[in-house]
């Protein structure tokens, strides 16, 4: 189940203007591919008693991959909201491995105050709009948990994380967990996010991987990813529940 989602108030327009399949594509790059970056630094170098750092990564990039469904809790922070278009800040959602997703979400649509629903079944994707209350039918070319795809997702573009080296120990939700650091190329990420890349600077990354189950728990990226972003941007992703029972299914439209 889904909870803990802040609703506020949306104001509909006059208009009463649907949301357009490239808006709901923007919104879903930003809904999950964040969570690429759980996976993307299973390379590197770095040394300590115990496991390597690069070891640990590799151990987890396993063991993640192999989940068959957890919940996504997603912080976009000092991010600035996008005047056309979808810019989210907040994500609360199921995920069930290959291609099934139900999350709340909220943010702004053309700088109005959004808060909505996204549910990915197969290649049939469906978003809510927030003025109508209905369901909505949109084309997406993208797999809604593409990072899990060893061969065309983010393990493509393990080259692009550099200095991964151990960070000590921190809980997370009361597991013991391995801390990380790493850096990785804003015009790597940018894609993934679904933004335009402000450039090739390398941003850092930590992560938290749980040291009894191998499991990623937490990522997080600073910096600027798209154009306009300042340095106090950041975005947090952290996961939990896993394997936990999930029930998905597509949505009627226009009701």
């Amino acid at each position: 189940m889904i909870s803990g989602f802040p609703v506020g108030a949306v104001r509909a327009p006059a208009d009463g203007r649907s949301l357009r399949a490239g808006d709901a594509r923007t919104m879903l790059g930003r809904v999950l591919a964040p969570v690429a970056l759980l996976i993307v630094l299973a390379a590197g170098c770095g040394g300590s008693p115990g496991p390597s750092a690069s070891q640990i990564v590799e151990r987890s990039a396993t063991a993640t991959s192999a989940l068959k469904s957890f919940h996504l809790l997603v912080h976009i922070e000092n991010v600035p909201a996008a005047k056309t278009g979808v810019s989210l800040t907040f994500v609360d959602g199921d995920v069930a491995v290959p291609d099934r997703v139900r999350a709340r979400v909220a943010g702004t649509f053309n700088a109005v105050p959004l808060a909505s629903e996204l549910i990915v079944v197969g290649d049939r994707h469906f978003l809510k709009n927030p003025f109508t209350g209905a369901w909505e039918s949109a084309s997406i070319a993208m797999t809604a948990v593409a990072f899990f795809d060893p061969a065309k997702g983010v393990l493509a573009v393990i080259k692009n994380a550099s200095d991964l080296e151990s960070d000590g120990s921190e809980a997370v939700g009361g597991v013991d967990c391995f801390r990380l650091k790493a850096k990785v190329r804003g015009d790597a990420v940018a894609p993934l996010l679904g933004n335009a890349a402000a450039g090739s600077k390398l941003l850092p990354v930590s992560l938290w991987i749980g040291k009894k189950d191998d499991l990623l728990r937490r990522v997080r990226l600073s910096g600027p990813i798209g154009a306009g972003e300042g340095a106090a941007a950041v975005r947090t992703v952290e996961l939990s529940k896993f394997d936990q029972p999930v029930q998905i299914s597509a949505p009627a439209t226009g009701s």
